[in-house]
């Protein structure tokens, strides 16, 4: 038996800690509300400090790019066929994790690229296993099998052969970590984190993915907060209630706690964000051109207090396609002089890569008009918007 969502706790017990110190919240002694000492959450009075958009919801705007899910046919005729081709979205040896992402093959479609879905991937056999651990995020790959009916909101591919079609060329290495010894046998924690990604399941409901420092913690929801977490959007900063399921004959999974007094509490909104006229002061960071993106990608990376951090990616504000193309090539030849011509070596912070030496303040509209949008957006008229430097 598998987790019902793409976890796999350790099962050998620890393994390596690499925290990106500028994620790395100080977590205060739990107290009394966890006898055992641990805890991935803070106190209440310092929430107010991961407040970045603000108490005001704006409208809902029109979602251009929602949650799609492919037929179960043909995924499956394709399974047992020539292949599912596709991209590794991520891979976490640690944790015998898998995520793969395949796209809609329709040249015709031109929303073809965002009509995409993750799953996750289970080995079949140890040697499909081992050359799942060697994966890099972006390599394209050719997947055998069928589809694992587990009941888990996040479809799961049983593998029984993969074929490497494209190495990605200029892989991150990241090392992950979470010492399930640290749980001290306490089931049920709160955690403070970002919302990663949302799994909507019209089979089998909801799941949520959450990022506490360096920690991917996939979370089922139980139908009974199935509308209370309708409307969470990635990047949404929550504490949420969390309870770990052990199952006798596989790993254990985290769920919400429905039983709690607050499940889950939403901090900061990420839509409250929509149509704000800000200034976003951060450091810089950078996307490498990739099969997610066709061109290197600059972004503004706010840390608050607390260690959580958003990316918001540097956009031109404009309808014209002509101006487009040039205030895009200005604000990247802004952004990549900046870059190139700060001595700090470039770290890596999972997919994307950081110079937190690089302070930059970026004027202009936010925009976050989906669930799926990877970072929000900085909308700016000119690459004069951008101010480098403290």
């Amino acid at each position: 038996m598998v987790p019902a969502v793409a976890l796999v706790l350790a099962a050998c017990g620890k393994t390596t800690v690499k925290a990106d110190p500028e994620t790395a919240a100080v977590l205060p002694d739990s107290g009394d509300a966890n006898p055992a000492g641990f805890s991935l959450s803070i106190p209440e009075e310092k929430w107010g400090a991961s407040r970045f958009c603000g108490p005001t919801t704006p409208t809902t705007p029109t979602d251009p790019t929602p949650q799609y899910r492919f037929d179960d046919g043909l995924l499956s005729e394709k399974l047992a066929g020539a292949g599912l081709t596709g991209w590794v979205h991520g891979s976490v040896p640690q944790y015998e994790t898998y995520v793969f992402t395949y796209r809609k093959e329709d040249p015709t479609d031109v929303m073809a690229f965002f009509k995409a879905e993750q799953f996750s991937l289970v080995p079949a056999s140890k040697e499909v296993g081992d050359l799942l651990a060697t994966l890099k995020r972006h390599d394209k790959i050719r997947l055998k099998g069928e589809i694992f009916d587990n009941g888990a909101p996040l479809t799961h591919l049983l593998v029984t052969g993969v074929e490497v079609l494209e190495p990605y060329a200029l892989p991150t290495d990241n090392e992950y970590a979470f010492d399930a010894a640290k749980l001290n046998g306490q089931e049920k924690f709160p955690v403070f984190s970002l919302i990663h990604a949302t799994v909507d399941s019209d089979k089998y409901g909801r799941a949520l993915v959450l990022e506490h420092d360096d920690f991917i913690m996939p979370v089922i929801v139980p139908p009974a907060l199935n509308d209370a977490t309708a409307k969470l959007m990635r990047g949404d900063i929550v504490n949420a209630a969390v309870k770990m399921v052990v199952h006798p004959h596989g790993p254990p999974h985290f769920e919400l706690d429905a039983t709690a007094a607050a499940p889950l509490t939403v901090v900061d909104p990420m839509l409250n964000c929509h149509g704000l006229q800000k200034t976003v002061t951060g450091y810089l960071v950078k996307f490498n051109k990739s099969p997610a993106i066709s061109v290197d990608v600059y972004a503004v990376r706010v840390v608050d207090a607390n260690g959580i951090g958003r990316n918001f990616t540097l956009f031109p504000d404009t309808d014209d396609e002509g101006q487009f193309g040039e205030i895009f090539q200005a604000i990247s030849d802004k952004a990549s002089g900046a870059w190139d011509a700060s001595p700090q070596a470039p770290a890596v912070v999972r997919n994307f890569w950081k110079k937190d030496a690089v302070k930059i303040s970026v004027s202009g509209m936010l925009n976050v008009v989906s669930s799926e949008q990877a970072n929000a957006q900085v909308y700016i008229k000119s690459a004069d918007a951008i101010t480098v430097g403290d």
